[in-house]
């Protein structure tokens, strides 16, 4: 569960979010809409942790954001930007390997490989 409670985010002295609140239920789908420049993006660097409100406060499972530590955030969250470009030429594998840096070397390729196979990746493993 990931709840919100009057939100607000400012930057350069103009108030992006303005008192937003929610409560998202596990498995429920949301979907934040509205025209460019409207603060979506905000809102969801703002529900991740990426970002830390002027006011307000986050929860994921009833636990403040801000008592959470990166790692266990990044083992409990998954944010998918709209854009990402590599820099340097990875190969598909290394790609999925990357999410499985928070958990440490246990389990590590077996880990890769049954993600790799529950998605059905496994075929594009060496492909750029």
């Amino acid at each position: 569960m990931l709840t919100a409670e009057h939100l607000t985010f400012v930057y350069a002295n103009r108030t992006l979010i303005n008192d937003v609140s929610l409560n998202i239920q596990a498995s429920e789908i949301v979907i934040i809409i509205g025209p460019n420049g409207a603060g979506k993006s905000t809102l969801l660097r703002l529900l991740t942790g990426y970002q830390k409100p002027a006011s307000g406060e986050c929860y994921l499972l009833n636990k403040p954001l801000s008592q959470w530590s990166e790692t266990q955030l990044s083992k409990i969250r998954t944010v998918m930007l709209q854009q990402s470009q590599l820099t340097f030429p990875f190969k598909v594998k290394e790609v999925v390997a990357m999410g499985r840096a928070p958990y440490g070397k246990t389990n590590f390729e077996q880990a890769v490989q049954e993600s790799m196979q529950q998605t059905d990746c496994l075929k594009l493993a060496d492909r750029d």
